[in-house]
């Protein structure tokens, strides 16, 4: 289906795909340091099928092409594989572009839309070894209809996405379909994107979106057209180049400056497609692109500064009908601080250095800081850590601290995410040498040392009568600071204690192994300290020859022993009695805490009838308490079976389970009458005494059972004739 194409739509479409082939250069800095874009190396899969044919769509796609060759440089890398040849990734020679863009504009065969032209331009993308680890590989899939092939397009998508390539990085899959037949879904999380334009109109739009993801440039602060064949470009950044698409103009770029100084025209390029081979003539498609940069009197490239530009052309020219974007060139630096310090040469960092890292934005090759004001809006950051090709360390943002340096390559990568656009990656490197170290140890052993084990108690640093051991590198003892920088240190490994002589009573007591620790001295050596173990009294100590092994930490196969005697002593036995006692006391809490029965935090209720005339009991509300039976109450500490309580002259004693008795005794010595009653008291209290169990025998003496207490009422009569009776029950909360 033919449709009509306005020539403002043509502009604008040939105006994005400017843009999106817009790629960066290499630069040196002013003062000579050498500083670069990144690389990218794209392989494009170009539909030139029988349904391209006599369309203005194959005007626009070849258009498109002569485009994307005109603004190539050196440093990067375009594949092409034609549908009408899907076995062939053609490399585009950009040492020649004017050929290249006439190879391109003459382009006539066609063929149909084989799927192996798909793989054919991701293998090659795949065959290519790139080290350098800020190059993106693109694949660009450019087709009008249903490609041929065994699996859908969806999953050929899928099986590209994420692919690493040589250099680490992911692959970036863009999918451009031009017609409704031709549809798939995206995976930004995998760099798959995925656009669909089913009219002239969705093309522009894609291709807008294309353009931003793909050239990695941005628009300029600030354009303005002054006269008829002069405009002006504000930038805030710092660029490695300024580029222009004069649509429909024959125009070129013929000066271009700052304020101070003049800026190098790279190249000017006609483009032409508006009377193409297999196409539709469209008036439209011609135009020239233009490449602005700096270079030095050598040839040597380098950082245009932020600044107002002005551009002057050969001939009339409208800045609507113009696509004006910039590189911006950002660089990194890398701030090391070791104990907050920042380290300004890098051949002072050593292996096992443990560093904060911060990556700061300057102009590249300079230590310029660009301001964060100047920045695109909305930008992210990610900050990496690499050694010898493995990543020590990683995190969002632009600081990573506690980092411990490694001998050998070492590169600090941060990324910058901004909105719309692929990630720019900028790399700092710096290499730490390995540093060999001969470790050793010397020892200071007394003679025939040995300690009474009461001296266990007491030993310091500052005893004489110990064993030293110095740790040294190449034959010299190391410092405290020097073992602090390398991170090395002494270590016990192992203890070991043979039978004393003497095996007498007190010796024979001891079934405990002394304690032993290094405790490092000022000047860098240790002392080697044996000491009784928290909470074990000396007697416990086993006496014997003691020998303790000790290493290095970072070199386990340099070893030294350090060797003394604890000897047994009458002195020894003077914390008995305290053992004794404390053991004592041990037992105690043991049998107070875990064999008492105690209480459990039961509530005891009391309340006081009187007796009517009528046999019922009226309730005596002041007569009404309770009272509550906590864990820690009853008599906690007493040497008895159980806690117990006195409650109204009556003895609550805790049993197991949960269980609170009454006991006899203390029934039969506070009442004359007891027991339990299934009648209410404001019922028949008179029922209830009738009912009661008398304590008063008949020989006088007195006598009850025990009762358990449970939420049952049992009730109370205090003398023969008294009028009222009580009552108790429990409850468990």
């Amino acid at each position: 289906m033919k449709t009509a194409i306005t020539k403002r739509a043509a502009a604008l479409i040939m105006s994005l795909l400017f843009a999106l082939m817009l790629l960066p250069v290499r630069a040196s800095a002013a003062n000579g340091d050498e500083v670069r874009a990144a690389k990218r190396i794209i392989s494009v899969v170009y539909d030139d099928s029988g349904s391209m044919c006599n369309l203005p769509r194959w005007s626009y796609a070849n258009y498109a092409m002569q485009a994307l060759i005109a603004l190539l440089n050196e440093q990067d890398e375009l594949y092409i594989t034609f549908m009408s040849d899907p076995r062939n990734a053609a490399p585009m020679d950009t040492s020649d572009l004017p050929g290249c863009i006439k190879t391109m504009h003459d382009w006539h065969r066609n063929g149909g839309t084989p799927g192996e032209a798909l793989d054919t331009a991701r293998r090659k993308l795949g065959d290519i070894q790139e080290s350098d680890a800020t190059a993106q590989f693109w694949l660009i899939i450019m087709t009008d209809g249903e490609i041929m092939m065994d699996s859908s397009l969806q999953n050929k998508l899928d099986s590209f996405k994420g692919n690493p390539m040589s250099n680490g990085t992911p692959l970036n899959v863009v999918y451009l379909g031009m017609g409704s037949a031709a549809t798939a879904s995206e995976d930004k999380a995998h760099n798959l994107h995925t656009f669909v334009a089913d009219s002239d109109a969705e093309i522009v739009s894609a291709l807008q979106d294309i353009a931003g993801l793909v050239s990695g440039r941005l628009t300029p602060d600030k354009t303005a057209q002054t006269d008829s064949r002069t405009i002006t470009v504000t930038s805030k950044l710092p660029l490695y180049s300024l580029s222009i698409l004069s649509q429909q103009s024959d125009a070129q770029v013929v000066s271009a400056k700052t304020k101070e100084e003049t800026l190098s025209i790279q190249r000017n390029l006609a483009l032409d497609a508006a009377n193409l081979p297999n196409g539709v003539p469209v008036d439209s498609l011609y135009g020239n692109a233009a490449v602005i940069n700096k270079q030095s009197s050598g040839g040597d490239l380098q950082i245009i500064p932020a600044d107002t530009y002005t551009i002057t052309f050969s001939s009339d020219i409208d800045i609507k009908n113009m696509t004006i974007q910039v590189e911006p060139a950002i660089a990194l630096k890398a701030e090391i601080s070791r104990n907050g310090v920042i380290i300004g040469d890098m051949a002072k960092l050593d292996n096992g250095d443990k560093v904060d890292i911060r990556i700061v934005p300057v102009v590249p090759g300079t230590d310029d800081v660009i301001p964060d004001s100047d920045l695109p809006k909305q930008i992210t950051w990610d900050i990496e850590y690499e050694v010898d090709g493995t990543t020590v360390d990683q995190g969002t943002g632009t600081s990573l601290t506690g980092v411990t340096l490694t001998h050998g390559s070492n590169i600090i990568r941060g990324t910058i995410h901004i909105p719309g656009y692929a990630p720019f990656v900028s790399e700092v490197y710096f290499n730490i040498a390995e540093i060999v170290y001969h470790f050793g140890i010397r020892k200071q052993q007394p003679e025939k040392l040995a300690y009474n084990r009461c001296d266990m108690k007491q030993l310091s640093l500052n005893d004489t009568n110990t064993v030293r051991f110095e740790l040294t590198n190449d034959g010299k003892p190391m410092s405290k600071e020097e073992q602090k920088s390398v991170g090395v240190s002494l270590q016990i490994d192992d203890i070991s204690i043979a039978d004393y002589a003497d095996r007498n009573i007190i010796y024979t007591a001891g079934s405990v192994d002394v304690k032993c620790s290094l405790e490092q001295n000022d000047d860098g050596s240790y002392t080697l300290i044996p000491s009784c173990p928290a909470g074990v009294p000396i007697i416990a100590l086993q006496a014997g020859e003691y020998t303790v092994g000790v290493s290095v930490s970072k070199d386990a196969a340099v070893t030294e022993k350090g060797q003394f005697t604890v000897v047994p002593s009458a002195e020894d036995a003077k914390d008995l009695p305290k053992i004794i006692i404390g053991g004592a006391l041990i037992l105690y809490l043991i049998y107070i805490l875990f064999i008492k029965h105690h209480f459990r935090g039961q509530t005891v209720h009391y309340e006081r009838y009187s007796l009517l005339p009528s046999g019922a009991g009226q309730l005596q509300r002041a007569s009404t308490d309770s009272i509550t039976l906590s864990y820690f109450s009853g008599h906690f500490f007493l040497p008895a079976r159980s806690c117990f309580v006195k409650y109204h002259d009556l003895k609550l004693v805790a049993e197991s389970d949960g269980m609170v008795m009454i006991t006899g005794d203390s029934i039969a010595k506070a009442v004359y009458g007891y027991g339990t009653s299934v009648t209410e008291p404001d019922e028949d209290l008179a029922a209830i005494i009738e009912q009661m169990h008398v304590t008063v025998k008949s020989d006088g003496s007195r006598e009850a059972a025990e009762m358990e207490l449970t939420n049952t009422h049992i009730f109370f009569r205090n003398t023969e004739t008294s009028r009222e009776v009580w009552c108790i029950w429990m409850t468990d909360d």
